[in-house]
């Protein structure tokens, strides 16, 4: 649906562009000729997938991303366990915490 509504806005016939003098012809690599403006596309492709892959590994956004998001029923229901006193570890339990946590 999408295809045909971009269809009836822009219509279907096609706009042939000009591609710059330094982005015309070919390079020979391994024997197989590939033309510079794909060999282009091909590396802002994979510039792209090391600074995505780089911001995922070495972010906060990263570390939360991969574990879920953050906000997970399973992390609600353990905070609301801790602000209840009830944890499995004994060193987080209501007894272990100060007098004034506990409450």
């Amino acid at each position: 649906m999408s295809v045909a509504a971009v269809d009836y806005i822009m219509g279907s016939s096609r706009i042939f562009i000009k591609l710059p003098a330094a982005l015309e012809g070919q390079f020979d690599l391994f024997g197989v000729g590939i033309g510079r403006y794909r060999l282009m596309i091909i590396v802002i492709c994979g510039l792209l997938t090391v600074a995505l892959q780089l911001i995922l590994a070495r972010t906060r956004f990263g570390s939360r991303l991969a574990r879920g998001g953050g906000r997970s029923a399973r992390g609600k229901r353990a905070r609301h366990q801790r602000a209840a006193g009830v944890c499995a570890s004994p060193s987080r339990s209501a007894a272990a915490l100060p007098a004034s946590a506990a409450r």
